[in-house]
């Protein structure tokens, strides 16, 4: 923690964002150690391939957690929202052009017009 508080919620929210942040970065790359080391990309392998900090029980409970047909479901709901986000963006980023397009149409004849 960079400053000593009492409790977490006395931390400012900037900093509780930030701490999270890189807390969820360095365990992601946990994560893709454990898969080099397993020279696996099924997470089933990873087990025993845990970081060293953490104890052997505790990452193997957190593979069977992610084994789990509830979790599954979950990243599989989570990936079609993700897809949806990018169709929304994509047709919000295509009507635009279209509209500057227009605009741009009518302000060459209004251009033309005054010439």
């Amino acid at each position: 923690m960079p400053f000593p508080a009492a409790r977490w919620q006395d931390y400012c929210s900037n900093m509780k964002d930030k701490l999270f942040k890189d807390f969820l970065v360095s365990y992601y790359n946990v994560a893709l150690i454990a898969f080099m080391e397993a020279n696996s990309t099924s997470i089933a392998d990873i087990k025993g391939h845990g970081p060293k900090a953490m104890k052997f029980d505790v990452w193997n409970g957190l593979v069977d957690h992610w084994l789990d047909s509830k979790w599954q479901n979950n990243s599989v709901i989570d990936k079609k929202i993700e897809l949806l986000c990018l169709l929304i963006n994509y047709t919000h980023y295509m009507v635009y052009q279209f509209w500057r397009t227009q605009e741009k149409k009518v302000i060459k004849k209004n251009i033309a017009y005054l010439k």
